[in-house]
């Protein structure tokens, strides 16, 4: 089958747009997840924060410092993919 120059430079746009679009995207993703990373991050130190109030604790005390980075690192060892 034959294409003309006509068809051929369509096609080429066609893709060119294509792959300008996924690269827009892909910027857009990869912004969307570095903010979730923070506001995650945030969101888990609040929390600490607020167990460590509750519970009359000081992160100043080396032993409670150890327990919730073994806490950290339970949690980051579940959510492993």
């Amino acid at each position: 089958m034959k294409i003309s120059k006509r068809q051929l430079k369509r096609i080429i746009n066609e893709e060119r747009a294509k792959l300008v679009r996924e690269a827009e995207y892909s910027g857009e993703y990869a912004s969307v997840v570095e903010g979730l990373e923070q506001t995650i991050g945030e969101m888990v130190l609040d929390l600490i924060y607020q167990e460590l109030d509750a519970s009359g604790l000081d992160l100043g005390d080396a032993e409670i410092a150890r327990k919730v980075a073994a806490g950290l690192d339970y949690a980051k060892g579940y959510l492993r993919y």
